[in-house]
């Protein structure tokens, strides 16, 4: 059974670029007024970007809850339905997101970087350390996997873990690039696994764990999309394919999806694009 909500859409627009989808929209969050958020994103902005996921689900949920501490942490743990989450500067909303889920999960990150960057000025979330932070602190979240990946940045993303000793010694299966993490805090281990074609994905993911799945337009080659990165190869019609047949699986349990990418300087094409990709995942 597919637990996605395709036809829940939720909008956090930073930068006022979503208002062909105000009116498609279940939740249209303004968060242009949260200050320390482009890039890197405060403790301050953190906390009222969190109220505003709860308060974006808990709009839209209909819970049957007897109190409303119960009631509380329901909404604490949904996480179902499309985000939109702006430009590429604000992936780490997936993060909060992820934080959300009480049972053990994978995540397919579709994207031309990692996001494994290593903390930059102290401990402070960012755009290209989320996966990073999501491995390291969030003991649901199992397996990694990587679609649209340029292999220059995960063989640095590689030589960084083995030069941080965040690898075990011994790699799962080197061919593959199948890798394993060993997080520093409570010894646990993570998967990371670098998926070179979208047809791979399909015969490597677990059946029986739920997956949430994150998207960068970055990933796609810039005839189809215009982002704030640079971007790598991925043409929309292996998109589409790939992501009609994840939506029709019927048992892969997604749980979630997030899409970003998207800037004030493409928005005519990034529009159109996200448009094609409600439709790949509506089964339309």
């Amino acid at each position: 059974m597919t637990y996605l909500r395709n036809d829940v859409i939720f909008v956090f627009d930073f930068s006022h670029q979503y208002d062909y989808l105000r009116e498609q929209a279940d939740y249209y969050s303004d968060c242009s007024f949260i200050h320390g958020t482009n890039a890197y994103c405060s403790d301050e902005a953190a906390n009222e970007l969190k109220a505003e996921v709860s308060k974006a689900l808990s709009s839209v949920c209909q819970i049957d809850a007897k109190t409303e501490e119960a009631r509380d942490e329901a909404i604490k743990a949904l996480t179902y339905g499309i985000h939109f989450i702006d430009s590429g500067n604000y992936h780490y909303m997936s993060l909060f997101f992820l934080e959300r889920i009480e049972t053990d999960f994978n995540l397919l990150l579709i994207d031309n970087h990692t996001d494994m960057n290593e903390n930059a000025f102290g401990d402070i979330l960012s755009c290209g350390n989320w996966v990073r932070k999501a491995l390291f602190c969030l003991p649901h979240l199992k397996t990694v996997y990587m679609l649209g990946v340029k292999k220059q940045y995960f063989q640095e993303m590689k030589d960084m873990l083995i030069s941080d000793g965040e690898l075990i010694e011994n790699p799962e299966d080197e061919k593959e690039q199948k890798f394993t993490l060993e997080c520093r805090t409570g010894n646990l281990r993570k998967k990371i696994l670098y998926i070179t074609s979208s047809d791979q994905i399909l015969e490597k993911i677990k059946k029986d764990t739920p997956l949430y799945i994150s998207l960068d337009k970055d990933a796609l080659s810039d005839h189809y999309a215009i982002t704030d990165w640079d971007q790598g190869e991925m043409t929309i019609d292996e998109l589409g394919i790939f992501m009609k047949e994840l939506n029709q699986n019927s048992i892969i349990n997604i749980i979630g999806l997030d899409i970003c990418g998207d800037t004030k300087e493409g928005s005519s094409l990034n529009c159109n694009i996200n448009k094609k990709i409600l439709s790949f995942i509506s089964n339309q």
